[in-house]
């Protein structure tokens, strides 16, 4: 067995135990929070027979160790609970939603990441120019708006005064194509249905510029930092020896090397989009996890929250895994 399948096997196999602790971190602190999650629900005046039935629905009238090994069993078997509010399968809600989330981070992906290569790595290469500093300060911008600060006024300007883009929601509910992946732009591609396609794309891109403009300013210093440290390199010198061109030495020497930590944060930050940019679906009234797991907080639905948490988890810690195993592939050192 070779170094990569070894690292691999053990990755997974360290990957257990990590989604083991997230869950049961999740367990903990949704159980320890302040306040009954039956108040939480009824109201503190209900009849307490009614208390009671909800609290044996829920399991909650068990031992902490019965609840405990309930809820992990439920997890192995894929069974995330009913909500309350809807008495669906949470797992069956969360699927419908994630569709949603995941077009989003795509587009949004789209635009963060060319700006967090090109921009970042135009920084390094004009280090303490005019472009630096203009590059530095945009990065320092970006990554400290407000989502729905910067999303309020994108529809401000794009929906509400020139009145060329729609201001909420995925699609109009009368151009939606036919049901294959989830993902409206595929599945108008997979239908031919270039009206619904149009209308898609139109919804996304004040979300998607919103939420990839925020998320391009760490990707930029990341790029930007790495790319410094790289053009200092005895390679890249002696690559200028050889008589290469500045282009060659900067885009296909430093930037690739530059790029190790950036896939790092990449896969990361594609985790946490996919757990749901609840500040820039609810302001754009995108239907996908984070919005879903806003509602039902505010809705408190006890079952919904944990089940999208729980959700959340396995969604960061898969992600983890892959990235890990796409870093041994670009860089060998990690298999040692």
């Amino acid at each position: 067995m070779g170094a990569l399948s070894r690292y691999i096997i053990s990755r997974i196999l360290t990957t257990i135990p990590m989604i083991l602790i997230l869950l049961s971190l999740v367990f903990i602190v949704l159980r320890i929070m302040p306040g009954d999650p039956v108040n939480a629900i009824l109201g503190e005046k209900a009849p307490q027979e009614y208390k009671e039935k909800l609290r044996k629905k829920l399991g909650l009238d068990k031992p902490i160790h019965v609840q405990f090994y309930e809820y992990i069993l439920k997890i192995m078997k894929g069974d995330f609970g009913t909500s309350l509010l809807t008495k669906r399968p949470i797992l069956e809600e969360l699927k419908e939603r994630f569709a949603a989330t995941l077009e989003l981070t795509i587009f949004s992906l789209l635009i963060a990441v060319p700006i967090g290569i090109f921009g970042g790595s135009k920084a390094a290469y004009k280090r303490h120019s005019k472009e630096d500093h203009a590059i530095r300060l945009f990065a320092i911008i970006s990554w400290t708006l407000f989502i729905p600060f910067f999303g309020s006024i994108l529809q401000y300007i794009f929906g509400i005064k020139l009145r060329v883009l729609p201001t909420s929601g995925r699609i109009d509910p009368f151009n939606v194509p036919e049901h294959i992946t989830g993902l409206y732009i595929l599945d108008s591609i997979l239908t031919g249905n270039v009206v619904a396609l149009i209308d898609a794309l139109r919804h996304l891109i004040l979300p998607s510029i919103t939420l990839g403009i925020v998320m391009s300013g760490a990707l930029v210093r990341i790029v930007r930092e790495n790319m410094i440290i790289a053009l200092k390199k005895d390679y890249i010198n002696a690559a200028r020896a050889r008589g290469v061109t500045e282009k060659d030495v900067v885009y296909n020497h430093a930037l690739k090397n530059s790029l190790i930590p950036f896939i790092t944060m990449f896969g990361l930050m594609f985790a946490l989009l996919l757990a749901g940019a609840a500040l820039t679906e609810t302001t754009f009234s995108w239907p996908g996890m984070g919005r879903y797991l806003v509602e039902r907080i505010y809705y408190r639905d006890y079952p919904a929250v944990q089940g999208a948490v729980v959700l959340y988890a396995l969604i960061v810690a898969l992600v983890n895994l892959i990235v890990d195993i796409v870093y041994a592939f670009i860089d060998p050192r990690v298999r040692y």
